[in-house]
């Protein structure tokens, strides 16, 4: 039996932003493989760069219709597991959750073409946090607001959106502020 696994630098990613995937492909089998590949299939719009390291596949290929990232070795690997590296770049402008999946096809000896589990990974975009306390930090000083809520810094700057802890009035007072301060 073929295993794949897989793991990500992190979890996490940024639109734009790099994730390096390390495969693994193991095989517990007694008779020999004799074929042996797989495909990674990336998250739409993503780009994929070919497998880095020693034990590269002899045939790769980016396949940009499909999504896949493409691979098979001419000379079996001589020992188990293999460890592949390749590195994902996540699309601009890319804020959904998303994952990257995949599968190792195998042969062993003359029998036909088998398939591993399909290894799933999820990958989260890492949403930049709006934080009032940090925009104060960076804004005003300690003497000039009383403290660094954000109605005392909508206040401050005149923001005409008074904030009420709904998301759309604390954002247009948080704009007004930020925008207000840079005049």
């Amino acid at each position: 039996t073929v295993t794949l696994t897989r793991e990500v630098s992190s979890a996490k990613f940024q639109p734009g932003g790099l994730v390096e995937v390390t495969l693994t492909l193991g095989y517990t089998g007694t008779v020999e493989l004799t074929a042996l590949g797989g495909f990674e299939t990336v998250p739409t719009g993503w780009s994929a760069s070919n497998f880095t390291g020693p034990n590269r596949p002899e045939i790769m290929e980016v396949n940009t219709a499909s999504g896949r990232l493409e691979y098979a070795y001419i000379a079996m690997p001589a020992a188990y597991p293999v460890v592949l590296k390749y590195t994902l770049r996540a699309a601009l402008g890319d804020t959904q959750d998303r994952a990257v999946s995949g599968r190792a096809l195998f042969r062993a000896g003359s029998g036909n073409e088998q398939q591993s589990a399909e290894a799933t990974t999820a990958l989260f975009y890492d949403a930049p946090q709006d934080d009032t306390v940090t925009l104060a930090r960076h804004l005003v000083g300690k003497d000039e607001a009383p403290n660094r809520r954000l109605g005392s810094l909508a206040s401050l700057f005149g923001a005409r959106t008074t904030p009420d802890h709904r998301a759309l009035h604390d954002a247009r007072a948080r704009l007004n502020a930020a925008t207000a301060h840079l005049r």
